[in-house]
């Protein structure tokens, strides 16, 4: 799991390499509903609220940081944190 610069509260994120998938989490665990508004990319929102606070994202290694600034809705700078699960070692 991975911390990235962000001006949401407690954002952390895990990807698997293998199916090419990334997991965003923010804040705590809260019960929430996922909405795909862009193929492959599923933003989650807790439901007592509608506040986003996660998102999937498939085929992360494709995707460009400008596409996925427009389509998940919080403040992530994409490029350190592509650095940074790259930088982990290899599966």
């Amino acid at each position: 799991m991975c911390a990235v610069g962000t001006d949401v509260d407690s954002v952390r994120s895990t990807y698997d390499r293998r199916k090419d998938i990334l997991y965003v989490v923010t804040g705590v665990p809260a019960p929430a509903t996922y909405e795909e508004n862009v193929p492959g990319i599923l933003i989650r929102r807790r439901d007592d609220d509608n506040k986003v606070i996660g998102a999937v994202v498939v085929g992360f290694s494709r995707r460009s940081s400008q596409e996925l600034q427009r389509a998940v809705p919080l403040r992530i700078n994409w490029d350190e944190l592509r650095e940074q699960h790259q930088a982990q070692s290899p599966l």
